[in-house]
C-alpha cells in the first residue's frame, strides 16, 4: 500500500532529521513509527526482511538513554543463602 501524507516543510525537516541521525532511511523511520504507535501493523512483512530487522533493532536501541549509570556490581549477585 503507498500513502501520501501532506507534510509541513518543518514536519519533514524534522523526519528526515532524525531519520538521519538514527542511521535510517526516512521511509523505515516513518515506519517504525508507525510500528511503536500502532503496533502489528508492519509485522508480518518485518520479520522476515533482514534490512527490517536491522532497522527495527536500530530504533530499539536508540530508544534508550546511554546516559543511565551502570547497575552496581551488588545488585547483580544473587543473594546469599543463610
Amino acid at each position: 500500500m503507498t500513502l501520501t501524507l501532506e507534510l509541513t516543510p518543518e514536519q519533514e525537516k524534522a523526519l528526515r532529521k532524525e531519520a538521519a541521525r538514527r542511521g535510517l532511511p526516512i521511509a523505515d523511520y516513518v515506519a517504525a513509527l508507525l510500528d511503536r504507535h500502532a503496533p502489528g501493523v508492519r509485522a508480518a512483512t518485518a520479520a522476515a526482511d533482514p534490512q527490517d530487522r536491522a532497522g527495527a533493532f536500530r530504533e530499539w536501541a536508540a530508544g534508550h538513554n546511554v546516559n543511565n549509570p551502570l547497575l552496581a556490581e551488588e545488585a547483580s549477585r544473587p543473594p546469599e543463602r543463610s
